[in-house]
């Protein structure tokens, strides 16, 4: 959905957006733009913005909708002529979307006239008032380096990988090793250091013995010496980094682009730059109302 739009696009954004929100009672465009024109008992042509239909089985409903995409409110006059097009071209309902709203005279001829107001315009001031403008978010996150690891490492017999007995420094980085305990899921060493700080939240120092038959995986490293060796014990210092922090601005424009109300019918929708269409939580719209 084109939501960046100059007024020849003003007729097409109204027309996608009355495409979605009708899409589920069966809407359609029949005609909009320069070619959409029909002629009226008094044999005058008008030529339509937007007409939309849809059916209920029986009989067909179809609204004229005008679009202006003016610098100032609508005047009384365009709702006059779009009260004389409903009647002589005999279409069940009329409405006029406007960028800049109503005058106060059109509201009333409108009322008079049962034609609709929708107005779809840019978010103002006004429409901020008691919402959430700006959202600030500050993300510390928690930095830990794993230092000083050692394996209680057991060689399998006949293995030609060169394996000291005993303790032995392994440089890796820390996310490639998991721990495959017998019976359990496995675990990356990370995972394993957050069990053991859960444990013993005050130590920096961990020296852990492991159940028989625990095997070290490096599945990144298939050459790696200890790569799918049994292990005996693990050893470890945690060493705190400082935080990395990082400051979010989340700006309402960049999520609300458009705001589109029937001034009538009480319904509210937001336009998102990428075309998402949103009711208003707090209007009150039934489901089974038309668009």
């Amino acid at each position: 959905m084109n939501t960046d739009v100059q007024w020849q696009d003003y007729e097409e954004l109204v027309k996608e957006i009355y495409e979605a929100l009708g899409k589920a009672h069966g809407v359609t465009i029949e005609c909009w733009g320069a070619n959409c024109r029909r002629a009226g008992k008094s044999i005058a042509t008008y030529q339509i913005d937007m007409l939309p239909s849809h059916t209920d089985g029986v009989h067909q409903y179809q609204t004229a909708i005008e679009c202006k995409y003016w610098d100032k409110p609508v005047g009384r006059d365009v709702i006059s002529k779009q009260a004389q097009l409903v009647q002589d071209v005999q279409v069940n309902k009329g409405v006029v979307v406007s960028k800049m709203g109503f005058s106060s005279q059109a509201k009333m001829v409108a009322t008079a006239n049962n034609i609709g107001l929708v107005e779809l315009r840019k978010p103002t001031d006004k429409d901020w008032e008691g919402r959430v403008r700006t959202i600030h978010v500050q993300i510390l996150m928690k930095q830990r380096r794993i230092r000083d690891l050692k394996f209680g490492v057991v060689p399998l017999p006949g293995c030609e990988k060169a394996i000291p007995s005993g303790p032995m420094s392994v440089h890796l980085l820390t996310n490639q090793i998991s721990f495959q305990v017998p019976g359990e899921q496995a675990q990356t060493l990370h995972e394993f250091a957050d069990d053991q700080e859960r444990h013993n939240p005050t130590a920096t120092e961990f020296d852990v013995r492991l159940p028989e038959g625990t095997i070290v995986e490096v599945p990144d490293l298939p050459d790696s010496p200890i790569h799918r060796q049994p292990i005996t014990s693990v050893s470890f210092r945690i060493e705190d980094l400082p935080p990395m922090e990082e400051n979010v601005v989340i700006h309402g424009e960049d999520h609300v682009h458009w705001i589109m109300e029937d001034l009538f019918g009480g319904t509210r929708h937001t336009i998102a730059p990428d075309g998402t269409i949103t009711r208003n939580p707090s209007d009150e719209y039934e489901d089974d109302q038309e668009p």
